[in-house]
């Protein structure tokens, strides 16, 4: 397993969290309503769940598990491999929804309705990290005499 890929995803992830925190302080009516912060926003939340897609995509394969039959189940099986938590994995599963929105305008949502659901769920992905990286740990391989 490259733990550098996990390493330069988690990251980006940090990197990306950082930059969408302060904006996601104002409150949800001014972010609606400046394009420009709410598109920030919107990005920021894009790539969050994306490098998350790309861990689970990667640990999925490297390990040979089932295949997922979309973004919602790498982390489900994430959950059923225990590697997250299999309550947090249906939890944080959910998120695919508004990446999803952002991306592909599926599953129609109102402007508020989509920043409020990045504010509630966001922090998640500092759980989801903090369980990646505690997964690495524990699949360290001891080093090459």
């Amino acid at each position: 397993m490259d733990k550098d890929f996990i390493e330069a995803k988690i990251e980006n992830i940090g990197l990306y969290l950082k930059g969408i925190m302060p904006l996601l302080e104002r409150e949800t009516a001014i972010i609606v309503h400046d394009d420009l912060v709410r598109s920030a926003i919107e990005r920021k939340a894009q790539l969050i769940v994306d490098a998350a897609i790309d861990i689970n995509t990667y640990i999925i394969t490297t390990h040979k598990f089932r295949t997922p039959d979309d973004y919602f189940n790498t982390f489900i099986i994430l959950g059923e491999e225990q590697i997250l938590d299999e309550i947090f994995a249906r939890k944080i599963a959910a998120s695919v929804r508004f990446r999803n929105q952002i991306v592909h305008n599926y599953e129609k949502m109102s402007k508020t309705e989509m920043v409020d659901k990045i504010k509630e769920n966001i922090e998640d992905y500092r759980t989801y990290v903090k369980e990646i990286l505690a997964y690495i740990e524990r699949n360290k391989q001891a080093p090459s005499p």
